[in-house]
């Protein structure tokens, strides 16, 4: 059977019970994510042709709007990112 696209629910997005709040201020995890976001950039062919502070500046502006959102935004937003990414690379 067909459903109606009028009656049809909204898909709403889960997450998972068993995730672990981290403890302390987290300065460890952000080196290493900030490595890897400078990592990922660099090894773009786009990025290439930008200064080194110009990579910086975007990774911090990434790291930026991630630390000011509501931990299930933050989760959803990373992984829209890194799948975006995933795409970029296969298309290459």
């Amino acid at each position: 059977k067909k459903r109606n696209t009028k009656t049809k629910s909204k898909k709403r997005v889960r997450f998972a019970h068993d995730v672990l709040e981290p403890s302390g201020n987290n300065e460890e995890f952000r080196r290493k994510h900030t490595l890897a976001l400078k990592l990922r950039y660099e090894g773009q062919a786009g990025n290439q042709d930008r200064a080194p502070a110009e990579q910086e500046k975007t990774t911090k502006q990434v790291c930026r709007k991630v630390r000011n959102m509501p931990e299930n935004q933050a989760v959803l937003y990373n992984g829209i990112l890194r799948d975006r990414v995933r795409r970029m690379a296969a298309s290459y």
